[in-house]
This record gives C-alpha cells, structure tokens and sequence, in this order.
C-alpha cells in the first residue's frame, strides 16, 4: 500500500461522523481508482455500513457481494459474508 492510497482512504473517512453521504462519495471514489488496495475491502466495508445508515439497503448489499468477489482473501470478507 502506498501512502498515497493510505491518504485517500483516510480523507474518505474524515466526515464522518457528521456528513456520512460525503464519506460515502469519497470512499467510493478510494475503491474505483485503488481497487487492488489492501484497504479496499476496508473501505467497501465501510460503505456496506455507510449506505445501512442511510436506509440504502441494495447499495449496502451492493459493496458487500463486491469485497467478496474482488477481496476473497481480504481481512473483511468473512464479515461480509455474515451480513
């Protein structure tokens, strides 16, 4: 991971958590153009609980099936699964 994907990560959860909608678009924004990352599946994850929070249940759904296809390996994939 560089540090540059470390930092992008990090802006995408800066506000939170006051302004959810503005993390969502950001994290969003991290997965797209850091797919590969060790913190995508973090940060789809976190999108996953992101869009629950914001009664968007087929969005949540959405990231969840995709850090179980693109992360199968990855440290949150078991959670995903659970959810």
């Amino acid at each position: 991971m560089t540090a540059q994907e470390r930092q992008v990560y990090l802006a995408g959860l800066e506000p939170l958590p006051g302004d959810p909608g503005a993390s969502r678009v950001k994290l969003a924004a991290f997965v797209r153009s850091y797919p590969e990352s060790r913190l995508a599946d973090d940060a789809a994850f976190k999108l996953s609980e992101l869009a629950i929070m914001q009664d968007d249940p087929s969005d949540a759904q959405r990231w969840l099936d995709w850090l179980v296809r693109n992360h199968p390996e990855g440290d949150r994939v078991a959670e995903a699964r659970l959810r």
